[in-house]
């Protein structure tokens, strides 16, 4: 996230956050994780369907922390004439 504001530093911050939380990328990380060590697409998803639990719990998390360990993010803004400064972005990392 801090990546994507440094990105777009000429734009004034309308919305940013998390797509995805840290629930959906443990049950993506077991899922592949299974699928690879049993060579076997089938069995890698049926195996890891107890972690499809887990991105349910997003929703327990608050926006501050989700957003380490979500899958995605995105930032909405508005240009301007100003750009902000590396010290004001690291400032504004959650």
């Amino acid at each position: 996230e801090v990546g994507h504001r440094w990105l777009f530093r000429n734009f004034e911050t309308i919305s940013r956050g998390a797509l995805g939380g840290p629930g959906l990328s443990l049950y993506w990380a077991a899922k592949y994780f299974l699928r690879g060590i049993t060579r076997s697409r089938r069995l890698g998803d049926i195996l890891s369907l107890p972690f499809a639990l887990a991105p349910l719990m997003d929703g327990m998390i608050g926006e501050d922390h989700k957003i380490d360990g979500c899958n995605g993010a995105y930032f909405l803004g508005k240009l301007t004439e100003t750009s902000i400064s590396l010290s004001n972005i690291v400032d504004e990392y959650r």
